[in-house]
C-alpha cells in the first residue's frame, strides 16, 4: 500500500521564494539605508517635521509647520533617487493586483453608474497601471545609471522587452487616452442590454423586444462572466509584471554598491535557497 503524501500547506513554497527574491532583499537593504540616514539628527528632525506638517495641514487652529529644505549632497541626491524610484516600481505590484477586486465586485447598484461604464473604467484603470509600471521601471533604471554610470545594463533593451510583453495592453491604453474610450464585445453587449432595460421600464419602442432581451441577456450575469475573464487576465499580468520588478531589483543590487553593501549574509543565503527552489521546479 502506497503512503499518501503529506499535504503541504498552500503558499509555503511561495512564502519561502518571496523571502529570497531580489526585491525583498533590496527592500531590506533600503530599510538599512534609511536607518543609517536617520542617524543624522538633522535629517530625523526634518522627517518628523514633514510628517507633522502632513498630519496637521487641514487643522485651522494648528500653527503652520515649516519644513526646512533637505540640503542633500549630490551623492545623497543620487542615492535618494534610486531608492525613491525603486519604491515607486515596487508599489505598482499591489496597485495592479487591486484591479482584480475592482473587477470582482460591481458596487454601484443604487447609483447612476452602469455596469458597462464600470467595466470600461476598470479596464482602462488596469491598462493605465501597467503602463505606469513601465514608466516607473524606466525612471528607476535611469536613476541607477545616474548613480553608477558604469553600470552594465541596457535600459533601452529592458524597456523594449517590457513593451513587447505588454504590447496589447499598451496599445489599448494609448487608444483609450488619445482616440476613444475602451470598448469590446462585453462592454457593447452590456451597454445594449442596459439600454433595452431602460426602454422596457419606460415603455418605449418595441415592447416585445424590450421585454425579451433582458430575459435572454441579464446584465448581472453578463458582467460576472466578463469580470471572471478579466480577473484571470489581471493575475497573468501581475505575474509578468513581477518578473520585471524582480529584474529591476536585481539590476539595482548589481550596480548600486551603496545598497549592495547593506545586504546581510542571511539575505544572501535566502536568495541562494530561493534560486535552488526555482531550479528544482519541474
Amino acid at each position: 500500500m502506497s503512503r499518501a503524501k503529506p499535504k503541504q500547506k498552500k503558499g509555503t513554497d511561495d512564502s519561502i521564494h518571496l523571502l529570497g527574491t531580489h526585491r525583498a532583499i533590496l527592500l531590506n537593504a533600503i530599510s538599512r539605508w534609511l536607518q543609517q540616514a536617520m542617524e543624522d539628527q538633522d535629517r530625523m528632525a526634518r522627517a518628523n517635521k514633514r510628517m507633522l506638517a502632513t498630519l496637521t495641514q487641514h487643522f485651522e487652529d494648528f500653527p503652520v509647520v515649516e519644513v526646512p529644505p533637505e540640503n542633500l549632497t549630490p551623492e545623497e541626491e543620487l542615492e535618494s533617487a534610486v531608492v525613491e524610484g525603486f519604491l515607486a516600481v515596487l508599489g505598482m505590484l499591489p496597485s495592479i493586483r487591486e484591479c482584480e477586486y475592482y473587477f470582482r465586485r460591481y458596487p454601484f447598484r443604487d447609483f447612476p453608474i452602469s455596469r458597462a461604464d464600470y467595466l470600461r473604467n476598470c479596464c482602462e484603470m488596469l491598462f493605465d497601471r501597467i503602463s505606469q509600471l513601465g514608466d516607473r521601471i524606466r525612471f528607476s533604471l535611469r536613476a541607477a545609471k545616474n548613480q553608477n554610470p558604469d553600470g552594465d545594463f541596457d535600459i533601452g533593451k529592458i524597456v523594449k522587452a517590457f513593451d513587447k510583453a505588454f504590447s496589447k495592453v499598451i496599445r489599448l491604453r494609448n487608444q483609450s487616452h488619445h482616440n476613444s474610450r475602451y470598448n469590446d464585445a462585453a462592454v457593447s453587449q452590456l451597454t445594449s442590454v442596459e439600454l433595452l432595460d431602460i426602454a422596457g421600464k419606460l415603455n418605449l419602442g418595441d415592447r416585445g423586444a424590450a421585454n425579451l432581451w433582458p430575459s435572454l441577456l441579464d446584465s448581472k450575469s453578463l458582467y460576472r462572466k466578463s469580470a471572471k475573464k478579466w480577473v484571470s487576465r489581471v493575475k497573468a499580468y501581475e505575474k509578468a509584471a513581477e518578473s520585471f520588478v524582480e529584474l529591476t531589483a536585481q539590476i539595482i543590487l548589481d550596480s548600486c554598491s551603496f545598497l549592495a553593501n547593506l545586504v546581510s549574509e542571511e539575505d544572501k543565503e535566502r536568495l541562494k535557497i530561493a534560486q535552488r527552489l526555482e531550479l528544482a521546479k519541474p
